[in-house]
Formats: C-alpha cells, structure tokens, sequence
C-alpha cells in the first residue's frame, strides 16, 4: 500500500498537495504515506522501487486553443494514409541550422597535461539552413541544402516533393507553425502541387518524427 502511494505520488507536484515547493523532499512524504517512519523509511521504500533522482524534462504545454482540433486533424490524417498507401502520402517537415565548424567534444585524457587539440580551419564559422521531410511509412527524406530557408526556398521544395511523388493522389505535409510555413504565396504552391499543409500544435516539436533524424 505505502509502495502504492509513494509511487503514485512521483508524478504529482508538491504544490498540487499545499506545499510551497516545486519539488519533493523525504521529509515531505512522511505525512502523506502512513507507517512509513522517518525519512531513512522513505528512501529504503524508494530504493526497494527503484526510484531515484533523476534531471527532469524540460515541457511547455501549448498554449494553442486549437491544439485539440489539430490532433484530431493530425490522427484522422494517420489514419487515411494508413489505410490508403497507395494513393496517400504523410510527409513530416521541418527546418534545421547547422554550423559548418564542429564544437570541441570531450575526449578521454589522463588529466596530467592539456587536453588534445581540435584542429579547425581557418575561416568564419558561418552557418546553413536544410529543410527535409520524411516519408511516415517508408522513411524516405526529400532535402534542400541552402544559406537560408525562406518563401522562394518552401515554394521550391514543394515542387520537390510532387516530383518524387508523382503518382500520390494525396501528399500531407505536417510541419510546425512557423508562419513562413503558411505564407499567402507559400501556400498558394503547395496547393498547386496538390500538398495538403497540416499543422502541428504551438511548442510541440517532440511530436515530429523527423526531430530524431536531425539529433
């Protein structure tokens, strides 16, 4: 029972309890769980859960008053190209900066003398821009390599993509709400090459697979 309670818990705040703390101590938990004991008896239930201290992950929760509306759009989207893969394509799309430098990582060293050298070359460290999008159901990625991704670029990429589809009825692009994404212009190529725009909920990029391939 006391497990039970403890782990449930976990994935509260203390605030949602009346405390004025955004995280838990041992201490917290004895007037919650009954027959506990002290703060030792807390982290020995902890230990035998396997429940540890772990960094939190950082979320924002989207403010978008049509999020809900866009989930629905998004799963029935899923869905029509599930069951129609012949004639329907889910293309996830989304922009990436990248410097041409690499960072210096860490390497192994013995600590007695300075570390290795990375070796860089000279010049300014300028960055590119490369939109992609992945096939939801055979994970092919269409790209476009520029110096920056903007109106003329978008236009050109649909194209693109109605050329390497060119027997699709259907093309759904998903992507975020960037608002050169839904640009009068923008739009008006993508509907000419039959692409349908749908968009992603504010501030909720984990849920583009194509984030993966950019990591």
């Amino acid at each position: 029972m006391r497990e039970h309670v403890l782990e449930a818990l976990q994935h509260h705040t203390p605030r949602e309890y009346g405390l004025g703390r955004t995280r838990w101590r041992l201490s917290d938990f004895i007037g919650y769980v009954p027959g506990v004991g002290g703060r030792s008896g807390v982290w020995r239930v902890f230990r035998r859960l396997g429940i540890r201290y772990r960094r939190g992950w950082a979320h924002l929760v989207s403010p978008d008053p049509l999020a809900q509306v866009k989930l629905e759009w998004l799963a029935a989207v899923q869905e029509r190209v599930r069951t129609h893969p012949e004639q329907a394509v889910l293309l996830w799309l989304d922009e990436l900066t990248f410097y041409r430098l690499p960072s210096v990582a860490r390497t192994g060293d013995d600590g007695n003398r300075r570390a290795l050298k990375a070796k860089m070359r000279p010049g300014n460290n300028t960055c590119a821009r490369v939109v992609g999008a992945l096939n939801a159901h055979t994970g092919q990625v269409e790209v476009r390599l520029r110096s920056e991704i903007g109106v003329r670029q978008l236009q050109q990429f649909y194209l693109q993509l109605r050329a390497a589809y060119p027997q699709a009825e259907e093309i759904y692009v998903v992507q975020d709400c960037w608002p050169v994404h839904f640009l009068p212009q923008v739009v008006e190529t993508a509907c000419a090459c039959g692409i349908t725009l749908v968009p992603l909920p504010t501030y909720s990029s984990w849920r583009n697979p194509i984030e993966k391939l950019w990591r």
